[in-house]
C-alpha cells in the first residue's frame, strides 16, 4: 500500500467527543462509519491500481503489497489529538524505532508481515500539515509523507536506488511464493501417493514433522494421530471413524429414512445386534409364515470390521455368532442385494472417494475417476450350499487378493481391479444412460453425507470448542457403492481411511512376497490427494463463516477516556464499532452489515443458512478453472456437487438443526451430553412444557431415554444424554405436541416454534443487558459487553447475567432497578 493510503485509513477514524452521545446516536454514527468503511475500501482499490500502474512505469518509490498491511486486532493503536487523553493503547504495544531521532515518539506502532506502520503528531496541534513515516523493517529505509490542506499526499522519495528496490521486491515475490509445508510423520500407507502428490505440486514435505508450525498435516488414521496441532490444516475430522462405524452410520441413515422415507432408500434395511435381535428374529419369522416360498438372504458386519474381516452371510437368525467369548458382538445385520449389476459375469463394487472440504459451510467435492473391484468367482444368487464362498459375494479387495483367479493387470479396462471410467465405457457402449447414473450416484453421496454431518459437528466442538486455537479439518472418504441389477445405486458402506496404498502384494519369486506399483492405483489416488491439497491450499483459501465468527470472538476493547473505539480485522479492512451500543447489537454488523441480530440467529439454526429452494454461489468451479502453477497440472479431478445442488438437498438438513439446539445445550466447552440440568433448560427457554406435560414428566423422559441409550452404547465416555438420544426425544417432543401431522411436519414444526422462542429469549436478554449496562462503570461495562451470546451457549450466560445482576444490585440498586423497569 502507498502512503496515501496508510493516510486515508489513520485519517478516516473519528475522534470520540468528550462526552458520551446516547445509544440511539451511537447506532447512527455506527451507521455512517459503515458507510465509511465502503468508501475507504473504494480508495483502497483505486490507490492499488494506481501504484501497480506506477510500479510499471519504474517510478522509483517505495511499495508496500496492500495484502500485507492487514492489522491485526491485538497490536493497533490509534493517535488523536493529544497523546495525553487521546492515545489509545492495544493489548500489545508495538515498538517502532525509526532514524528521525528520538523526538518523534512512537504513538502508534504496529507490526505488520515485516512492515511497522508509524503516525507521528507534530507538538503543534494547530498545524494544518503533518508528517507521516512508513518504516520497512530490517531496512532502516524511510518512507515520508506530507498532508497538505487539500488533502493530497505529496510523497518524499527516500534515497535509494532502482537496483535496490528492483533487488527487494524480488525479495517479496520469493517470500510471497513461499512452498506450503506438508508434515507426513503420520501418513502410513499412505505415504507414496503423497509423496508424489507434494513432488508434483513443489511443495516441502518434512517427512519427520517440524517442530515450528505446518500448512497441512496428513495422518493416516485419525485427528488424534498428533496431539499437539493448534494451527494449520488435518486431513482428518474429529470423531469420523465413530461416525461412521457400522452401527453409528446405519442409525444416522435411519434417522433419515424415519423423516425421508423415499429418499433414503438407497441403503439396506438393517438391525443392530445384539440389541435388535428379537426383533430381526421376529420380523424374519413373519416373513417366512406369510409366504413359504421366500427365504431371503442377510449380510453380518462387525461393527469395527474392516477388510471384509469378520464377514458372513445367513439366511436364518439362528445361524448368527451373537458371541465372542464372554462379550456380546456388536454388528449389524442387512439384507443381502441379490441381484446386483454383473460385468463378465462377476460381482462389482465401486470405490468412489469423496472430500469434504469443509463442514461450516458444508462443502463436497467428488472424484471424477473411482476403482471399480471385482469378484474371482462367476456370481450365482445365494443359497445355502454358496454361502461361504466369499469369492464369489464378497467385493473386497483384501479378500480376493488371496484368490488363485485374481487378476493384477497394468491396463486400466482389465484385471480385478479396473478404474470406474472403463466400466462405465462399456456400460454405456451397452446402451445405459450413465449421466442418470452419475446423478443417483452423486445424490446418495450428498444425502449420506448430509445424514453423518450432525453428529460430526458435535465431535468437532467438542475438540475443537469455537475460540479455541485449533486447526481446521479436511478429510477424504471411501464410499462403497454396488450397482443392481435395474442400475439403481445401494450404499454399502462408508470409509472413514480409505486405503490410499498405490502398491500391491504380488509373488515376485517363488514364495517370495512383496510389492510392486499399482498403475491402476497411482492413476486413481495419486490424483485424488494432489487435487485434495490444491484445493486445501492455504494461499487460495477464503475465511469461512466460521472463521470469521471466531475472528469476531477476538475484538480488541481499547480503553479510552470516552470508551469510543474498538477495532477488529475482518478480511483485511478496518472497521470501527462505537462501544456505546451493546456488544450483542454489534456483532451482526461485523458479520454482515444490514443484517438484524435475529436473521443471523436463524440462519445458525437453520442447517447450512439457507431455505429449501435457495441457491448459493459455488466458488470451487472457478478453482477448478484456475490450475496452480501456470497450467503444468492437469484440471482437478475432484468436482464440486455441495453447495452446488443446494436447491435440491437443502431440504434434507432438518437433523443439523436439531444437532444446532443440542449443542446450543451443551453448556460447557468440550462436552458431547446433555445433562438433566441442560435438559429441563431446553425444554423451559422453548417453553415446551405445560400443565399436561410437566417438569416432573420431562423429568422421566429424560431419565427413560437416557438409560436405554446408555445400554446401546456400552463404552460411551461421557453420563448424559447423546445427540441420537436427543433426537429421539425431540421426535417424541414433536410428536406429542403436534398429533395431527406427519413425523416431518412434527419436527419442521416443533423446530421452527424452538427457534422462535429462542430468538425471543435473545431479543429479551439483549434489552436487559443494554439497559444494565447504563448504570455500571465502565470496568464492569466492558466485562458485561464482552460476552457475546451470538457464539455462546446459553448456560453460563445467564449464570454470568445472575452474577453481574447481583453485583450491579450491591453497586446502585435503585439506578439499576429504575433501567430495568424503563
Amino acid at each position: 500500500m502507498s502512503a496515501t493510503g496508510l493516510t486515508a485509513l489513520s485519517s478516516s477514524v473519528p475522534v470520540r467527543p468528550a462526552s458520551l452521545p446516547c445509544p440511539a446516536a451511537s447506532l447512527t454514527a455506527f451507521r455512517i462509519m459503515c458507510d465509511h468503511y465502503v468508501e475507504v475500501k473504494v480508495q483502497l482499490e483505486q490507490m492499488k491500481s494506481l501504484g501497480e500502474d506506477a510500479e510499471k512505469q519504474g517510478v522509483d518509490t517505495e511499495q508496500v503489497p496492500v495484502s500485507s498491511v492487514s492489522p491485526d486486532p491485538s497490536s493497533i493503536t490509534l493517535a488523536g489529538r493529544d497523546a495525553s487523553n487521546t492515545s489509545i493503547t492495544c493489548k500489545h504495544r508495538g515498538k517502532s524505532h525509526s532514524k528521525s531521532g528520538k523526538d518523534d515518539k512512537n504513538l502508534c506502532g504496529k507490526h505488520i508481515s515485516g512492515v511497522s506502520v508509524s503516525t507521528h503528531v507534530g507538538k503543534n496541534l494547530n498545524r494544518l500539515e503533518h508528517e507521516q513515516t512508513l518504516h520497512i523493517k530490517g531496512t532502516g529505509r524511510i518512507l515520508q509523507g506530507k498532508s497538505e490542506t487539500n488533502g493530497n499526499y505529496v510523497t518524499i522519495h527516500p534515497s535509494k536506488n532502482i537496483q535496490e528496490t528492483r533487488r527487494e521486491d524480488g525479495y517479496n515475490l520469493a517470500r510471497k511464493r513461499k512452498p506450503v509445508t506438508v508434515d507426513s510423520s503420520k501418513a502410513k500407507t499412505s505415504l507414496e501417493a503423497l509423496k508424489l502428490s507434494i513432488k508434483q505440486l513443489k511443495w516441502k514435505e518434512f517427512p519427520l514433522g517440524r517442530r515450528t508450525a505446518c500448512d497441512i498435516y496428513w495422518h493416516g488414521v485419525s485427528f488424534h494421530d498428533n496431539e499437539h496441532i493448534v494451527s494449520g490444516q488435518v486431513n482428518k475430522f474429529p470423531g469420523m471413524i465413530e461416525m461412521l462405524r457400522k452401527i453409528n452410520l446405519s442409525r444416522a441413515v435411519r434417522t433419515m429414512q424415519e423423516l425421508f422415507p423415499e429418499e433414503y432408500d438407497f441403503y439396506p434395511r438393517s438391525w443392530i445386534l445384539p440389541e435388535e435381535f428379537q426383533q430381526f428374529s421376529t420380523q424374519i419369522c413373519m416373513v417366512k409364515e406369510n409366504d413359504a416360498t421366500v427365504n431371503p438372504t442377510f449380510i453380518v458386519k462387525p461393527d469395527g470390521g474392516s477388510q471384509g474381516d469378520g464377514i458372513y452371510l445367513i439366511r436364518d437368525p439362528s445361524d448368527l455368532k451373537l458371541m465372542a467369548g464372554s462379550q456380546a458382538k456388536q454388528a449389524v445385520v442387512q439384507e443381502y442385494i441379490q441381484k446386483p449389476l454383473l460385468v463378465d459375469k462377476l460381482k462389482f463394487d465401486i470405490r468412489l472417494y469423496v472430500l469434504i472440504k469443509s463442514l461450516e459451510p458444508l462443502e463436497i467435492y467428488i472424484a471424477k475417476e473411482g476403482l471399480t473391484r471385482f469378484c474371482t468367482e462367476p456370481y450365482q444368487e445365494p443359497c445355502q450350499k454358496n454361502l461361504s464362498h466369499v469369492f464369489m459375494h464378497l467385493t473386497n479387495y483384501s479378500l480376493n487378493v488371496h484368490s488363485g483367479n485374481f487378476v493384477h493387470s497394468d491396463s486400466q479396462n482389465t484385471g480385478s481391479k479396473r478404474t470406474l471410467s472403463s466400466v462405465l465405457y462399456r456400460l454405456a457402449a451397452k446402451g445405459v444412460d450413465i449421466k442418470k447414473v452419475w446423478s443417483d450416484i452423486i445424490a446418495l453421496v450428498i444425502k449420506t453425507v448430509i445424514a453423518v454431518v450432525p453428529e460430526l459437528k458435535v465431535y468437532y466442538q467438542a475438540d475443537i470448542p469455537p475460540g479455541k486455537p485449533g486447526p481446521t479439518c479436511f478429510q477424504i472418504l471411501g464410499f462403497d457403492i454396488l450397482l443392481m441389477k435395474n442400475l439403481k445405486p445401494v450404499l454399502l458402506e462408508v470409509n472413514s481411511n480409505p486405503s490410499m496404498r498405490i502398491e500391491h502384494e504380488q509373488e515376485v519369486a517363488p514364495g517370495v512376497f512383496g510389492y510392486v506399483p499399482s498403475p491402476v492405483d497411482e492413476e486413481v489416488k495419486v490424483g485424488v490427494i494432489r487435487d485434495t491439497l490444491r484445493l486445501m491450499d492455504p494461499r487460495h483459501r477464503k475465511p469461512s463463516m466460521l472463521q470469521v465468527q471466531n475472528q469476531v470472538k477476538t475484538i480488541v476493547n481499547i480503553s479510552t477516556s470516552g470508551g469510543w473505539l474498538a477495532v477488529t480485522q475482518l478480511t483485511k479492512a478496518l472497521w470501527v464499532v462505537p462501544m456505546g451500543l451493546c456488544f450483542g447489537s454489534a456483532v451482526p454488523a461485523l458479520l454482515s452489515p444490514g443484517q438484524h441480530k435475529k436473521q443471523e440467529i436463524s440462519s445458525q439454526l437453520r442447517a447450512g443458512g439457507f431455505e429449501h429452494g435457495e441457491a448459493i454461489p459455488v466458488e470451487g468451479e472457478t478453482r477448478e478453472r484456475n490450475p496452480d502453477e501456470g497450467g503444468a497440472l492437469p484440471s482437478l479431478c475432484l468436482k464440486p456437487v455441495y453447495p452446488k445442488y443446494t436447491k435440491q438437498f437443502n431440504y434434507l438438513r432438518l437433523a443439523e438443526r436439531i444437532a444446532a439446539l443440542f449443542i446450543r445445550f451443551l453448556g460447557v466447552k468440550g462436552n458431547m451430553r446433555l445433562g438433566p440440568t441442560a435438559f429441563r433448560t431446553f425444554i423451559r427457554t422453548c417453553k415446551l412444557s405445560n400443565s399436561n406435560f410437566t417438569m416432573a414428566s420431562v423429568d422421566i423422559l429424560y431419565i427413560d431415554i437416557t438409560r436405554r441409550w446408555s445400554g446401546a452404547v456400552p463404552d460411551s465416555r461421557e453420563a448424559g444424554m447423546g445427540l441420537q438420544a436427543f433426537v429421539e426425544a425431540f421426535f417424541y417432543l414433536a410428536g406429542r405436541r403436534f398429533k395431527s401431522l406427519v413425523l416431518r411436519e412434527q419436527v419442521v414444526s416443533l423446530l421452527e416454534l424452538c427457534e422462535a422462542q429462542l430468538e425471543a429469549q435473545l431479543g429479551i436478554e439483549d434489552r436487559r443487558s443494554l439497559s444494565c449496562s447504563r448504570a455500571l462503570p465502565r470496568a464492569i461495562k466492558t466485562q458485561t459487553l464482552s460476552l457475546n451470546p451470538l457464539l455462546s451457549s446459553p448456560a453460563p450466560l445467564r449464570r454470568a447475567a445472575s452474577q453481574d445482576y447481583r453485583l450491579h444490585q450491591r453497586l446502585n440498586p435503585r439506578t439499576l432497578r429504575a433501567n430495568v423497569e424503563n
